[in-house]
């Protein structure tokens, strides 16, 4: 079963009651913090909406945590092109299709 949140004029990402403790940490990409707890993930995805994004510092927080292979997900690869330049000894994959995907997936990344 799929659940989708729908946010309709009023509401706030804080009137989404469907998301609990995360398993893995969430990175906030305007905060460049790490949340584990269901309220602060809510309110940060809110400020998330009118702050600038840190892509950069989010990026590199992931490489020294030990991040080592970034999988964009959607349409183009604006993401990965970025993150190329920002980290490039680790794999970066642009989910373009079936056969990037399983790459993407089975790829090995040295610990040099």
């Amino acid at each position: 079963m799929t659940k989708t949140a729908f946010l309709f004029p009023g509401e706030s990402f804080q009137s989404v009651g469907m998301m609990s403790a995360m398993a893995e940490p969430v990175i906030q990409n305007a905060d460049v913090r790490v949340y584990h707890d269901a309220e602060q993930i809510r309110e940060a995805l809110a400020r998330q909406l009118w702050q600038p994004v840190r892509w950069t510092e989010t990026i590199l927080s992931l490489v020294d945590s030990g991040v080592n292979r970034f999988i964009e997900c959607g349409p183009g690869g604006v993401l990965s092109g970025l993150n190329r330049v920002i980290a490039p000894d680790s794999a970066v994959f642009a989910l373009t299709g079936k056969d990037i995907m399983y790459e993407a997936l089975q790829v090995e990344v040295s610990d040099e």
